[in-house]
């Protein structure tokens, strides 16, 4: 059932948004989409480990792989450039008893620039107050 869980917690994060937000011109360096991804992983499998049983609840060592980026899109968010970013890449997940690879899997992300010059954030969109808004939040990358 862990291995399971392990699987479904790797197919639910796939499908959470992730997104890229740079500077103008600049597209975001392979290495902030890899750690973004690998953000955006530990936070679903952090999140998803709060429900689960106490002997469940090892949040695994995140690696990701072989990133190849499709597409970047740039968009605005609220004053920001933003890019969106979209591709497949390798992951693995090592918990303390076992180790999840799974290989070309989908990923969207968004990120942007951080304060600080050639700093990162990861954007993460979540569902506002109301039904019909998205508030975004971001953490430094």
């Amino acid at each position: 059932m862990g291995h399971r869980l392990g699987r479904t917690a790797i197919g639910i994060l796939l499908v959470v948004t992730l997104s890229a937000c740079s500077l103008l011109g600049q597209n975001p360096p392979k290495e902030i989409i890899e750690n973004a991804i690998a953000l955006q992983l530990s936070q679903t499998q952090q999140a998803l480990s709060q429900q689960l049983t106490p002997s469940d609840k090892a949040t695994p060592r995140v690696e990701v792989s072989r990133v190849k980026v499709r597409q970047r899109q740039a968009t605005q968010l609220n004053t920001y450039t933003v890019y969106r970013v979209t591709g497949t890449c390798d992951m693995k997940l090592t918990f303390p008893n076992r180790r999840v690879t799974e290989t070309a899997t989908p990923f969207e992300v968004y990120v942007q620039p951080g304060p600080a010059k050639a700093t990162w954030l990861l954007a993460h969109p979540e569902a506002g107050a109301e039904s019909d808004t998205t508030t975004w939040k971001t953490y430094p990358i």
